[in-house]
């Protein structure tokens, strides 16, 4: 089972900000320390408010006793009494999307940025490009949309797996862009501002 959340910093209130960091490990707050822009500052801080609701909901448990951390490879981790749950943050511009799951997940969101014929060469597969199409400045806001469903579905298998960057052009995502692939659960949301994919193991 797995809960996702999407949401804009910009709704995060100081009193939440305050509460969050006070209830933080000492190595996240560590960790939040070093940023030195007050907005990424505010996306640990919102995104770990979050998580710590979601596995509250799946665990049954209060937010109080869900604790976050990192891993030494830096990914985040949460423990419900022992019992451990997969987690996975992703931002973009002012908004943050979160994924908690008791199997492997990953969660990738992207605001509409322009792109390039240089990145889809670089980055996709021969079906992934066949998917896209040819670029083309007059197919802009079409292509971009296919274009964030592919990334975006790269980089949150990448993240379920555990894979760095570097095998972006080596995944095909198409088996999850026609929700095709077996063993996963698969859901994304395209707006007018981002494009979000979540992927988890069923």
């Amino acid at each position: 089972m797995m809960k996702f959340e999407i949401f804009d910093i910009r709704d995060f209130t100081e009193k939440e900000y305050i509460f969050t960091c006070e209830s933080m490990s000492e190595s996240r707050k560590n960790r939040l320390e070093r940023y030195k822009n007050s907005d990424d500052k505010l996306r640990m801080a919102s995104a770990e408010s979050r998580l710590k609701k979601l596995i509250a909901e799946l665990s049954g448990e209060k937010t109080e006793n869900v604790k976050v951390d990192n891993l030494p490879s830096g990914k985040p981790l949460a423990l419900v009494n022992g019992k451990k749950f997969s987690v996975s943050i992703s931002h973009s511009g002012n908004f943050v999307a979160v994924a908690v799951a008791d199997s492997d997940i990953g969660i990738d969101i992207e605001t509409r940025e322009s792109i390039s014929k240089a990145l889809i060469d670089r980055a996709l597969c021969d079906d992934e490009k066949a998917y896209v199409g040819e670029f083309s400045h007059k197919r802009g806001k079409e292509q971009r949309t296919k274009f964030l469903r592919v990334w975006t579905a790269k980089e949150a298998y990448l993240k379920l797996t555990g894979e760095g960057l570097s095998m972006l052009h080596k995944v095909n995502t198409m088996p999850f862009i026609e929700n095709s692939a077996c063993g996963y659960e698969i859901f994304c949301e395209v707006t007018e501002d981002y494009v979000c994919t979540v992927i988890g193991k069923k």
